[in-house]
């Protein structure tokens, strides 16, 4: 069993999305002023908010664990590596409308190029050549 912090979770997703990771790290009252402020926008437009108050009360800046052996030893229960469930995952995200479309359209690309970066520099240890660098400002 691996034990995978939100931090490292959010790192993953980025560097599979070929996105910067997130660089703030908010402290926990902050984050539930802002569940705040995105409620009160939710309730404005009449869309779901991406955080409610309860949320982050309940999760921001506790632990939780969690573990699949009760499943696996009654069911036979197996899962696969963290990176394939995210790619996945991703992948469904991908599928639906629950991204903007010029969002959706970027993060493909993104992936690609992300993939092909590890690849090379995981083959060798020159840089990757230009094409495959993130590009500024994109």
């Amino acid at each position: 069993m691996k034990t995978l912090k939100i931090a490292d979770l959010f790192d993953t997703l980025a560097r599979l999305l070929g996105i910067a990771p997130p660089r703030v790290r908010l402290p926990r009252g902050l984050m539930i002023l802002g569940a705040a402020g995105l409620q009160a926008i939710a309730a404005i437009t009449g869309r779901p908010a991406l955080m409610t108050v309860r949320q982050a009360r309940h999760f921001v800046g506790r632990y939780g664990f969690y573990s699949s052996e009760k499943a696996r030893a009654g069911i036979g229960y197996t899962y696969r590596p963290v990176e394939d469930t995210l790619r996945r995952t991703i992948r469904w995200f991908l599928s639906t409308d629950l991204i903007s479309a010029p969002r959706r359209a970027s993060l493909p690309r993104r992936m690609v190029d992300a993939s092909t970066r590890r690849a090379s520099t995981a083959s060798t240890s020159k840089p990757a050549p230009s094409s495959c660098r993130p590009s500024i400002g994109g």
